[in-house]
């Protein structure tokens, strides 16, 4: 069976600055092809919120798969590299 940890460490600076850390344990065996995979994703993230506002940069390795968020679930590849994000609440 297939086992995944997910650890988060998420500081804070008056709701303004913030700083992460996820990693993600991924634990997979199949008994009848006799084959295991182990495999860990580090990654980090900073960024600044203001009022509706959040940019953020994020670093490292992220575990693809089927993600469900609001109602709506989509497949996402893996991803390695760096990305930024902009997030304007209306």
């Amino acid at each position: 069976g297939a086992i995944e940890q997910r650890h988060i460490l998420d500081l804070s600076w008056k709701n303004l600055l913030f700083a992460s850390y996820i990693g993600t344990y991924y634990y997979n065996s199949v008994p009848e092809y006799e084959k295991r995979v182990s495999e860990y994703y580090p990654g980090g993230s900073i960024g600044v919120s203001y009022r509706d506002i959040r940019l953020s940069v994020f670093g490292g390795l992220m575990r693809g798969g089927l993600t469900c968020l609001g109602g709506v679930c989509r497949y996402l590849p893996d991803f390695k590299g760096m990305k930024m994000e902009l997030e304007v609440k209306l």
